[in-house]
C-alpha cells in the first residue's frame, strides 16, 4: 500500500471518499492517515471545507454524504481481538471525527440558516446529548488569601513589589516575592476538572496542569533547595541548577531532580506513578529510595508501602500536555476516570466493567460524543449523558 505523500494528495483522496470512489485500498490509506493524533486538525479542516462547499445544496444531498461516510468508515472500525490487549481507536478516531464532525457542524449551520428559535433549541441539545471538552482554566489562590480566576482568554496582572504575576493565552508567569527566607508562605494554582494551565516558575521551571490538579508553590525559593507539593497529574520540565535541587511533595513521597522533565500521576487514592522523559530522580517514600533513569517509571501503592520501577511507555505520560489522550495497554477504569476528569463528568456504571487492556488515542478536543461513540464501538459498554453524569452500561 503505498503511503500519502503529499497534501494534494489527501485533500483528493478525501474528495474521492466523500463522493464514494475511493477503492478499498485507497479507503485504508485514508484511515490510516487520520488515525493518528497529529492529523486531527488537518481533517477537520477538509470537513469545514466540504461543508461550506455544501452550504446552499439541499439537505437531503447533505444527508445522502453523511450516510455514505458513516457506513464506508463504520465497515472498518477495527474490530478488538481476542486476546487481552484491544486496540481502540485508531481508525475509529477518524471515523468518529468525520461522523460526528459533519454532522455537528452541518446542524450548526442548519440551525443558523433558521434563526433564533433554532439557536435555543441548538443549546439545549447540547446541554442534554453531549458535553464539550476542557477548556485553560485555573484558580490561583494567594497566599495572603486573594483568589483569581483565570482562564484562556483574558490577561491579568499583578505587579505589586518584585512579586509580578501575569496570566494569558492559559499561562502563569510568576517572578517571586522578595522577602525574608524565614517566612514561607504558600500559593496554590489549581486548575478544575475540565480543565488544564501552565505555569513558570521564578527559577525557570515550566509547569503543566492535567483537569482536577493542583500546585503548591511558596512566595520564594530558599537558597538551598525548591520545594513544591503536587496533587492530580503534573508535568514538569526543571530548570537545572547544581546548587538548589528541585523536591516535589506527593503526600510523603519525595522526588529530588537536578534538571529533568517527568510526569507525576496519582491513579485514584492508592497510587502514585512517577515517569521520567530526561534526566534523573531519585524517589523517597518511609525510607525507600528509588532511582529512575529516562524511559522508567516508578509506581508507589500506598496501602502497601511498595515502590516498583517498570519500563513506562513515554506517549503515554506526556500525551495529555500535548493535546490528546493517549492510554497503552489501560484498564476501561482508568479511561473513565481521565475522560470524567477531562469532560467533568460523575461516572455511574451499571454491571461490571470489562476486563482487559486497551491502548489507543484520540484528541482531547473532541466532544464527549466522539469518544465515546470510539469506546462503544470495541467495548461491551454503553453510554448515557445525563447532564454532566455519564452511565456506562457494562452488558458483560
Amino acid at each position: 500500500m503505498n503511503n500519502l505523500k503529499s497534501n494534494n494528495d489527501i485533500v483528493k483522496l478525501f474528495n474521492l471518499f466523500i463522493q464514494n470512489r475511493c477503492s478499498e485500498a485507497e479507503i485504508d490509506q485514508l484511515m490510516a492517515h487520520f488515525g493518528q493524533p497529529e492529523s486531527i486538525a488537518e481533517l477537520r479542516i477538509l470537513v469545514e471545507k466540504q461543508l461550506q462547499s455544501h452550504t446552499e445544496h439541499d439537505s437531503t444531498e447533505i444527508d445522502t454524504i453523511l450516510q455514505r461516510v458513516d457506513d464506508s468508515i463504520r465497515a472498518r472500525i477495527l474490530t478488538p481481538p481476542k486476546k487481552k490487549s484491544k486496540w481502540i481507536w485508531g481508525a475509529s478516531a477518524a471515523a468518529a471525527v468525520l461522523i460526528v464532525g459533519l454532522g455537528s457542524l452541518l446542524w450548526i449551520k442548519q440551525l443558523n440558516r433558521e434563526g433564533t428559535n433554532g439557536s435555543v433549541i441548538a443549546a439545549n441539545t447540547q446541554a442534554i446529548d453531549d458535553v464539550s471538552p476542557g477548556t485553560s482554566q485555573a484558580i490561583l489562590h494567594l497566599s495572603d488569601g486573594n483568589k483569581i480566576n483565570l482562564d484562556n482568554t483574558e490577561f491579568w496582572h499583578d505587579g505589586v513589589g518584585q512579586g509580578a504575576f501575569d496570566a494569558r493565552n492559559g499561562e502563569l508567569n510568576y517572578n517571586g516575592h522578595s522577602q525574608s527566607e524565614h517566612r514561607k508562605n504558600w500559593n496554590v494554582l489549581e486548575v478544575p476538572k475540565a480543565g488544564t494551565y501552565v505555569m513558570n516558575l521564578p527559577d525557570g521551571t515550566k509547569v503543566w496542569l492535567n483537569a482536577d490538579s493542583k500546585l503548591y508553590f511558596p512566595d520564594q525559593f530558599s537558597s538551598d533547595q525548591r520545594m513544591v507539593k503536587v496533587e492530580g497529574e503534573v508535568f514538569f520540565d526543571v530548570k537545572r541548577d547544581v546548587s538548589r535541587p528541585f523536591i516535589v511533595q506527593v503526600g510523603a513521597l519525595n522526588i529530588n531532580v537536578l534538571g529533568t522533565s517527568f510526569n507525576i500521576k496519582t491513579q485514584g487514592a492508592n497510587q502514585v506513578s512517577t515517569t521520567l522523559v530526561t534526566g534523573l530522580i531519585e524517589a523517597s517514600y518511609k525510607g525507600q529510595k528509588k532511582r529512575i533513569v529516562p524511559g522508567n517509571k516508578m509506581v508507589l501503592d500506598l496501602a502497601s508501602g511498595a515502590m516498583q520501577v517498570f519500563p513506562a511507555d513515554l506517549e503515554s505520560a506526556t500525551a495529555w500536555k500535548n493535546g490528546y489522550f493517549y492510554f497503552k495497554d489501560e484498564n476501561m477504569k482508568q479511561i473513565l476516570r481521565d475522560i470524567g476528569r477531562w469532560y467533568d463528568l460523575e461516572i455511574a456504571v451499571i454491571g461490571t466493567l470489562p476486563t482487559g487492556a486497551y491502548s489507543g488515542s484520540v484528541d482531547r478536543n473532541s466532544s464527549l460524543k466522539a469518544v465515546l461513540a470510539m469506546l462503544e464501538s470495541v467495548s461491551d459498554c454503553t453510554f448515557k449523558i445525563e447532564g454532566h453524569k455519564l452511565i456506562v452500561n457494562a452488558l458483560n
